[in-house]
């Protein structure tokens, strides 16, 4: 996939919530997964905070975010989740970042530091798959 640059737009979301991030990895309970459900035109966001106890919890959040992103029109999806980064010698905490628009995928992993620090986020335009991804419904193609 072609390395596109992560719309202004959404770098200058990114900034305005990291220090909601940096606080959730502050606190004792860790950062809470959260979905950024917007529309860029009215920059309206509705922020949903999500539990994820079981598989089914899990199932059922994802269809409320895709819920919400019908009924407010989105155009954007953010989903901010703690989580780790395997590599090859180690399991590295980290914060996922996915961003889905009409047209298109970014994903970060965002390294946390062992002083809790987030790394700056890199963006990498991608497809993603799975229970927390397409929330908007299929990909429109562009000219």
């Amino acid at each position: 996939m072609e390395n596109e640059k992560l719309p202004v737009y959404f770098e200058r979301l990114i900034e305005k919530f990291r220090p909601f991030m940096q606080e959730g990895l502050n606190s004792p309970s860790g950062l809470a997964p959260a979905a950024f459900i917007g529309n860029s035109e009215t920059n309206e966001i509705c922020v949903v905070g999500l539990n994820f106890p079981s598989d089914e919890a899990k199932e059922e959040c994802a269809l409320k975010i895709r819920e919400i992103a019908r009924t407010t029109e989105a155009d954007f999806v953010i989903f901010v989740a703690e989580s780790w980064a395997i590599e090859p010698t180690k399991k590295t905490e980290c914060v996922l970042l996915t961003i889905e628009t009409k047209t298109s995928d970014w994903l970060a992993r965002v390294l946390i530091g062992p002083d809790k620090i987030m790394a700056p986020a890199v963006f990498e335009k991608t497809e993603t798959s799975g229970r927390f991804s397409h929330f908007l419904g299929p990909k429109a193609v562009l000219n």
